[in-house]
C-alpha cells in the first residue's frame, strides 16, 4: 500500500459547481481504485453543490477504505455538508396538535 497522499481538485476534475449524484459516484469509485491510501479532495474554487451531491458524496466517502480528507472547502459547500448530516434530525417548528384553525 502507498503512503503517499493524492490531490484531487475537484473543481477541475469534476466542475466549480457540484451537481449531479453520479459525479459524486464517480468520483469515490475513481479515489477506491487509486493506489494511494491517503487522498486530499480539495474544494478551493468550487461555487455550488447541489444536496444530492453532497449526500452521495459524504455517503460513498464514509463507506471508503480509503482516508479522504476534504481541504480548502468554501463556507457554503461546509454549511451543506452539515444541512445533509443533520437532515435525519429536523428541528419541530410548532406542534400541529396545539394549532386550532378556525374557518374563514
Amino acid at each position: 500500500m502507498n503512503s503517499q497522499a493524492k490531490e484531487i481538485k475537484i473543481g477541475e476534475h469534476i466542475s466549480y459547481d457540484l451537481a449531479l449524484r453520479a459525479s459524486a459516484s464517480d468520483l469515490i469509485d475513481q479515489i477506491n481504485n487509486m493506489a494511494e491510501d491517503h487522498i486530499i479532495v480539495d474544494f478551493r474554487g468550487v461555487r455550488s453543490i447541489t444536496r444530492s451531491f453532497a449526500h452521495e458524496y459524504i455517503t460513498k466517502k464514509a463507506a471508503s477504505k480509503k482516508n479522504i480528507e476534504d481541504v480548502s472547502v468554501p463556507e457554503n459547500v461546509r454549511k451543506m455538508f452539515i444541512a445533509v448530516n443533520s437532515s435525519g434530525q429536523k428541528a419541530r417548528i410548532f406542534d400541529p396538535s396545539k394549532v386550532k384553525v378556525f374557518p374563514l
